[in-house]
């Protein structure tokens, strides 16, 4: 077995301003001796275009920010005492991750990901993606990054015995996130992370429909079990079910209870 290290220490489900999840080997070395410790740069409009992006992010992937709200840039700028330079950046970048809509003439608003794109979309592209990824590294199972995911599933029970949805759905997204970048592959790294925002908000908004959060953990120690074993037909199957099952039930009766009718 390899032994990569993997530390996954963070905030915010390690979500960066480029939304990818911070994967760091060991810690930054200490200054050399005899030479003062390197101070913080001033404050950048690159910066500030992050701060903006990443709380913008995480508003509207919680809900805080509901689909249909516009996203003025004038307020938004004053609210952060920011020029409207990097407000539009961020925006911009809302834009290309499927989290918002630029209308001319009327302005930015938060999207709505419908149940049928979802269904035929988005969750089949990650299924696609993890299939590859989870079998790929079942084939060397890495001592580091086998560690690495059982550290999740234990952040995910924590969560789930404080009643705290937002601790069990990023250690979640931190587990896939460390299977799918640790396979190896950049254009399926790539593939993943172009849906991860959206597959974000699906899952604050779904995740509240489990009978229990404890679900969710019981999950993801299944799929944790058919990577050790090894078996690509357990481990795509398993996966499927995970993403698919699950995900598709619980669209379904949410669609169900909102419109009345059959889901498309």
């Amino acid at each position: 077995m390899n032994t990569t290290s993997y530390d996954m220490t963070g905030s915010v489900g390690l979500m960066g301003a480029d939304n990818r999840p911070r994967r760091v080997a060991g810690q930054s070395p200490a200054p050399a001796p005899g030479r003062a410790p390197r101070l913080p740069a001033a404050r950048t409009q690159t910066s500030r275009r992050e701060e903006i992006l990443v709380e913008l992010r995480e508003a509207i992937v919680t809900g805080r920010l509901q689909a249909g709200e516009q996203l003025k840039q004038d307020d938004i700028a004053e609210r952060y005492g920011s020029s409207p330079g990097p407000v539009r950046e961020a925006l911009r970048q809302l834009v290309s991750e499927g989290l918002a809509e630029h209308h001319p003439n009327r302005g930015s608003f938060v999207s709505y990901v419908s149940t049928e794109e979802m269904l035929e979309v988005f969750l089949p592209i990650r299924v696609a993606a993890e299939n590859y990824a989870f079998r790929k590294i079942s084939h060397d199972l890495d001592d580091q990054l086998m560690l690495a995911l059982e550290e999740q599933i234990a952040e995910m029970e924590v969560g789930a015995a404080a009643g705290d949805m937002a601790a069990v759905i990023e250690a979640d997204v931190r587990f896939h996130a460390l299977a799918v970048h640790a396979a190896g592959s950049v254009h399926v790294s790539q593939l993943w992370e172009s849906v991860l925002s959206r597959i974000r908000v699906l899952l604050y908004r779904l995740a509240p429909q489990h009978g229990t959060l404890g679900e969710i953990v019981a999950e993801h120690r299944l799929l944790y079990g058919a990577l050790q074993s090894g078996n690509a037909t357990l481990i795509r199957t398993v996966v499927e079910c995970h993403i698919l099952g699950s995900s598709s039930t619980l669209l379904v009766s949410e669609w169900t209870s909102i419109e009345g009718k059959p889901a498309p």
